[in-house]
């Protein structure tokens, strides 16, 4: 046997045997027709690295052809059938119909899709490593460590891994965390994200399973009424108040910022196209720096730290405002139903165009007309 053929070998050898081991138990799963299990997850947004706990208490029906979905959390629940899923918002007592087909992140982050997730990962895994064996509350559990990817970029990490718990009697799963770091939508925005799911008290196959079929809504919640999106406002019709703050606390109306072409840009740190515009914003405000622009940018969904804190991670070049009691309430003038918008306003107050949205086709378009109305 020559030596490539037997490296090759010894190399891949572990990650066929440990990743056999992982078939087995996602096979194991897959055969089960009841399944009902409390997941608690914790996650790291991406954008503003704030950790965010939740609770998910998942039942699945796979008993006949058409397989049956309850997904509650406390603030939020999902059932679906062969017809139907309905979300219901628990808060505000209102539900939503809406295709079976629907991608509903609620189920897609569900134990079923995580353990298909894991499936799809092993195929194309550059390493399997079974870790020192955990031990909690005195069950031995096998700890595998998955790495998808794991490389350099631009002198940055690419990273994609996986570790996941195995009970060592059942081979069922009690524990998984995600870590994966890249960047965002082939843009040189490098972001890292992380997501563990602590799961508990599975129970699969019993005889004492929840009829799926007699879920009904409460009686006192009603069908969700969608609202109208409006348009932006058109190219002419004059700016509309909108009060913000400066750093120091003074208020400022975008109203009384004549004689200066204004970029008007109102983003949220958790969107991820609001984050791919910061290179363009950073890119315009270093362009004008004589004052003929002037970006506003504001930020209504969100708290002044975190703002702060996104603003030295991405390094943020232009000024972000922060809101004042009165933020929120002015931006229903400007009919943002999503984010970000951008208004590109004129020296004399009024709207040249709005943008809903964010692109590199937008960026180009925003920077043509800013040259054209300076």
């Amino acid at each position: 046997m020559n030596r490539r053929l037997l490296f090759l070998i010894v190399f891949l050898l572990p990650i066929f045997v440990l990743g056999q081991e992982l078939q087995d138990a996602i096979r194991k799963f897959k055969s089960f027709k009841t399944l009902h299990y409390i997941d608690h997850v914790k996650f790291t947004d991406i954008f503003s690295q704030e950790i965010h706990m939740d609770t998910i208490n998942g039942y699945f029906d796979y008993s006949s052809k058409d397989s049956l979905v309850q997904v509650k959390m406390p603030r939020y629940e999902v059932w679906r059938d062969s017809e139907k899923l309905i979300s219901i918002q628990v808060p505000y007592k209102t539900y939503a119909i809406k295709e079976p087909s629907y991608l509903s992140p609620t189920i897609w982050n569900s134990l079923p899709n995580l353990m298909i997730k894991l499936e799809k990962e092993l195929k194309k895994a550059k390493e399997v490593k079974l870790e020192r064996d955990s031990v909690i509350d005195g069950i031995s559990y096998k700890s595998y460590l998955i790495t998808v990817f794991d490389s350099l970029d631009q002198e940055k990490r690419v990273l994609k891994q996986l570790k996941i718990l195995l009970d060592k009697s059942s081979s069922l799963p009690v524990f998984i965390r995600m870590k994966s770091e890249g960047f965002l939508d082939e843009s040189d925005l490098h972001v890292t994200y992380s997501e563990e799911h602590d799961i508990k008290k599975i129970s699969f196959d019993q005889q004492n399973f929840p009829d799926l079929k007699r879920l009904q809504v409460p009686s006192d919640f009603t069908l969700e009424v969608k609202k109208d999106r409006k348009p932006l406002l058109k190219k002419g019709v004059a700016v509309p108040t909108l009060r913000f703050m400066d750093h120091s606390g003074k208020s400022l109306d975008i109203k009384d910022m004549k004689g200066k072409l204004i970029l008007l840009n109102v983003s949220w740190v958790g969107c991820p196209h609001c984050m791919l515009s910061i290179e363009m914003l950073n890119n315009l405000n270093e362009r004008y720096t004589s004052g003929q622009m002037r970006i506003v940018s504001i930020y209504p969904l969100d708290k002044r730290e975190d703002v702060k804190k996104m603003n030295e991670r991405f390094g943020v070049k232009y000024a972000s405002y922060p809101n004042s009691s009165e933020t929120s309430t002015d931006l229903e003038a400007y009919h943002i139903s999503a984010y970000p918008v951008f208004y590109l306003i004129d020296k004399q107050g009024a709207i040249i165009k709005g943008f809903a949205g964010y692109s590199s086709g937008i960026g180009k378009e925003i920077e043509e007309l800013i040259e054209k109305n300076l």
